[in-house]
C-alpha cells in the first residue's frame, strides 16, 4: 500500500510539472491492527484484549519488507489520567486489573523504545499536564506534519484541542486509586517515568528528519 501511495503521489506530481524525487512522509495509526479506527492500545475488547498491543519489531520488518523506512514516535499521558480515562469508559472491570494492565503495556513501550532508539522521532505529551507546556515539543510535532509556519500550526491545533489538560488533585487521585493499591499505582508511576525520560534522552540518538510526518511514521523513497 505504501508503494502504491507513492506512485500516486508521483503520478500527481508529475501531472503539476513538480519533481518528484524526494522523500514522501505518509502518517501510519500504530494500532491499525484490524481497523483505522485504533486510537490508543490495548484496544477491543474481548478475553485477549490484553494483547492487543503494538508489536514494533512487526512493523519494522513488514516496512523493510515492503521496502519503505519507518520511524516511530511516542504520545504519553499521565498514568492516573490514564486509569481515570479507562475506568469512566469501563474498559477493565476494576482499577487493580486497570493498573496491571496499563504497568505491563508501559513496560512494553519501554523495551519497545530501547531497541531502536535511533529511529525516534520525537516525544509529545499532548494529554499530560506537564508535557502540554513543552513548546519545543509542539515546534517539532508541527514541523512533522510539514508545517512550515508554526503560529498557522498552533493555531490550527487550539482549534482541535480546546481543552488544556490539567494535574488531577490528591484527593481525586486517592479516590480513584484505593490504598491497598498505592505501591502497585507507584510502580505504574515509576514505568511511565523511564519511558518518557528515555524517549527524551534517546532523541539525540535518532537521525535528521525532515518533516516526517507522524507517528509510527514512514519515509516512502
Amino acid at each position: 500500500m505504501l508503494r502504491t501511495t507513492r506512485s500516486k503521489f508521483n503520478e500527481r506530481r508529475a501531472r503539476d510539472g513538480i519533481d518528484v524525487e524526494g522523500p514522501y512522509h505518509v502518517a501510519i495509526n500504530a494500532n491499525s491492527c484490524k481497523g483505522p479506527s485504533m486510537m490508543s492500545y490495548p484496544d477491543y475488547s474481548g478475553p485477549d484484549r490484553a494483547l492487543q498491543n503494538f508489536n514494533i519489531d512487526f512493523f519494522y520488518n513488514a516496512c523493510s519488507d515492503a521496502g519503505v523506512k519507518c520511524k516511530h514516535l511516542y504520545i504519553y499521558r499521565d498514568p492516573y489520567d490514564v486509569i481515570r480515562s479507562s475506568s469512566n469508559r469501563h474498559f477493565n472491570e476494576n482499577v487493580y486489573d486497570a493498573v496491571r494492565l496499563y504497568m505491563s503495556v508501559l513496560q512494553q513501550v519501554h523495551s519497545q523504545m530501547v531497541s531502536f532508539p535511533e529511529r525516534n522521532l520525537g516525544c509529545f505529551g499532548f494529554l499530560d499536564p506537564a508535557g502540554f507546556q513543552i513548546q519545543q515539543d509542539w515546534e517539532r510535532f508541527g514541523s512533522l506534519f510539514g508545517w512550515e509556519s508554526f503560529e498557522k500550526f498552533m493555531a490550527t491545533s487550539q482549534e482541535i484541542n480546546t481543552m488544556s489538560p490539567s494535574p488531577m488533585s490528591d484527593e481525586d487521585k486517592h479516590l480513584l486509586v484505593p490504598d491497598r493499591l498505592k505501591a502497585m499505582m507507584r510502580a505504574l508511576e515509576d514505568i511511565h517515568g523511564r519511558a518518557v525520560d528515555y524517549c527524551y534522552s534517546s532523541l539525540g540518538s535518532a537521525e535528521p528528519y525532515r518533516g516526517v510526518a507522524a507517528a509510527p511514521a514512514s519515509v516512502v523513497e
